[in-house]
């Protein structure tokens, strides 16, 4: 019950790690919310249209920031159908002088929130592997995932935010240019 209550995830098992979905046992929903959340999530649905195109502005504010003065990253191709929860910003090989995620903790201390370990490959979770055909693993995935770190989004972010997030990461690459 408590698997199927909250994504899958074995919450006893001793080290269980919260953030990598390999680790979850079962495809299950988040039912564990209690009426005050539920009439909260109620609420916000009709913020929805709103938070969604407030998100995609900053998305597109970094976008086009990255485009017009990065060299070392890039962001992630998105279009006006998304309702994203992470941006993913792409770190070109071979242009710094370290990697990707000391990269992203590096703009986690200028304080731009981002996870530089984004674990959801699908076919990499155990549960996954029997219902998958077999092959090798889906190598452009995890080379995608392993190019990338993802910036945490807010609706409250604006335009001084994207424009921070942009300055921050200019200002690393310039100080960890090769």
């Amino acid at each position: 019950v408590m698997l199927h209550a909250d994504r899958g995830k074995p919450r006893w098992r001793e080290g269980f790690d919260w953030r990598d979905p390999a680790g979850f046992e079962v495809p299950a929903l988040n039912h564990n919310t209690d009426e005050l959340s539920c009439a909260i999530g109620v609420a916000s649905i009709g913020r929805l249209a709103d938070t969604i195109a407030r998100r995609l502005a900053y998305v597109k504010a970094v976008h086009a920031g990255l485009a017009a003065r990065a060299k070392a990253c890039y962001g992630h191709p998105w279009t006006e159908g998304d309702s994203p929860f992470v941006y993913p910003v792409h770190v070109r090989p071979g242009v710094l002088r370290i990697g990707k995620a000391e990269f992203a903790r590096a703009l986690a201390a200028e304080g731009i929130g981002n996870n530089p370990d984004y674990r959801y490959v699908v076919a990499e979770w155990t549960y996954m592997r029997p219902h998958l055909a077999p092959t090798k693993g889906t190598p452009n995935a995890t080379a995608k995932r392993e190019g990338c770190f993802q910036l945490y989004l807010n609706e409250n972010y604006g335009p001084q935010e994207a424009e921070d997030t942009v300055a921050a990461i200019l200002k690393l690459e310039r100080h960890y240019a090769a």
